[in-house]
């Protein structure tokens, strides 16, 4: 036989289940799954905030780029930013099961004079 391998001298060895280890207590899994949870949630919260930011700073991008501007695209491209940043907020809340109106939301809404101020200067 191999010097490698280990050598089965228990015959407790040839199965998976190890007796000296025994299975975490449903306490423990409970908290487990729970953490887990929290972490999905935070990771989830985070890529849909972020996907939502970066079409919201693209939205602002076209305003200021556009062809040909006029007062009412820029203007409206700046408030569709802000709708999505508040759909943002908002979705944000909502996975972490909180309720989804709330002053947070002003924080979305903080966009529109942001973006119309990176426009029109």
């Amino acid at each position: 036989m191999n010097d490698s391998m280990p050598r089965r001298t228990q015959r407790g060895q040839r199965h998976l289940l190890d007796l000296n280890a025994p299975r975490p207590s449903l306490d423990q899994q409970r908290r487990d799954a729970e953490s887990l949870n929290r972490v999905r949630q935070w990771v989830l919260s985070a890529l849909a905030v972020t996907t939502l930011l970066h079409l919201v700073g693209g939205v602002i991008l076209a305003a200021i780029f556009l062809d040909r501007p006029t007062l009412v695209a820029q203007v409206g491209l700046n408030v569709m930013a802000g709708v999505f940043a508040v759909i943002a907020v908002a979705l944000a809340r909502v996975i972490h099961g909180k309720n989804p109106l709330s002053t947070w939301l002003l924080l979305g809404v903080a966009v529109v004079p942001l973006g119309l101020w990176l426009t029109l200067r």
